[in-house]
């Protein structure tokens, strides 16, 4: 290429790019190498920093070979396009004054310094509508052997520290419990309200008026669910307290007075596509409730 007339900072360039996709961390002295290659064509001009060059390139080509590095890179990108740009958690922000304080702005943030190995195992540093991912898959080759060895004692450690928690994050048994209770107690209120509504809106006499209203009710669930995101909630007790909320409300609303009425004529059939009905359309509610509310707020 020197011989054709290339430019030989431009095969410098090509050497950095290369140290980085195809050799990465089996060796990363492989970048260093094209780096200072590159400096010294930089510096020296040809035909003097040419040398330095078929140095950087008989490095690279005799080095251990990875593309983890370029491939993790791309599934991050390929992430972002998917998720976009998500909030970060609430334990990792930082909280300068005291009104972030109050706000739960780095609230029970683990210092992993502080910690064992100096790791904080089992900790969650993803956004809370995203998964966690692994986009980072050394080879067994070079030094990512080591760093593949690494990262298996850390994940073993993640795994042993969330083994040791309770199911649900950190909140006790009892604590889960209370709160699904809760929940439960204000989803079985909330149907005993919309009863109220029905007799004195006098709509027992529309055949599907229960029905109905059990749909829109699960429906504005779904818009309290978001409503609850947004706010400085833990996300362990909004799950808890949605759960209770929405499994007392779907119990009570499909197993309502039109079913019983059905069962006692023995209209068995009738009854249970009633109660499927209900179900369906109080679980649809709650899914179009959370869907709008999100695009909208």
């Amino acid at each position: 290429m020197l011989d054709g007339g290339c430019d030989p900072l431009y095969l410098a360039r090509r050497l950095v790019r290369i140290a980085s996709e195809d050799i990465g961390n089996a060796d990363p002295r492989g970048l260093e190498i094209a780096l200072n290659a590159y400096n010294a064509q930089e510096r020296l001009g040809s035909p003097e920093g040419e040398l330095a060059l078929a140095q950087a390139v008989i490095y690279l080509a005799c080095a251990a070979k990875s593309n983890a590095v370029y491939n993790a890179f791309q599934a991050a990108k390929a992430s972002v396009d998917d998720h976009g740009s998500l909030e970060v958690p609430m334990h990792l922000r930082n909280a300068p004054t005291q009104l972030m304080k109050e706000a739960g702005f780095g609230e029970k943030y683990r210092y992993a310094h502080d910690e064992p190995y100096g790791y904080a195992a089992g900790e969650n540093y993803w956004p809370q509508a995203m998964a966690a991912q692994q986009f980072y898959r050394p080879v067994d080759r070079g030094l990512e052997i080591k760093i593949g060895e690494k990262l298996l004692q850390l994940r073993t450690l993640d795994k042993t520290a969330l083994s040791a928690k309770p199911t649900n994050g950190e909140w006790p048994m009892m604590w889960q419990l209370t709160l699904v209770a809760c929940g439960g107690a204000i989803g079985a209120c909330s149907r005993y309200g919309v009863s109220l509504l029905l007799r004195f809106w006098a709509l027992d006499s529309w055949p599907l008026a229960t029905l109905s209203v059990n749909i829109l009710g699960s429906f504005g669930i779904g818009i309290a669910y978001v409503l609850l995101d947004r706010g400085a909630i833990h996300g362990d007790l909004r799950a808890l307290l949605v759960v209770g909320f929405f499994g007392a409300f779907t119990t009570f609303s499909t197993f309502s007075l039109e079913t019983l009425h059905m069962l006692e004529a023995g209209q068995l059939s009738h009854a249970l596509s009633y109660a499927l009905a209900s179900l369906l359309g109080c679980l649809g509610g709650v899914v179009a409730g959370v869907g709008l509310a999100r695009l909208l707020i």
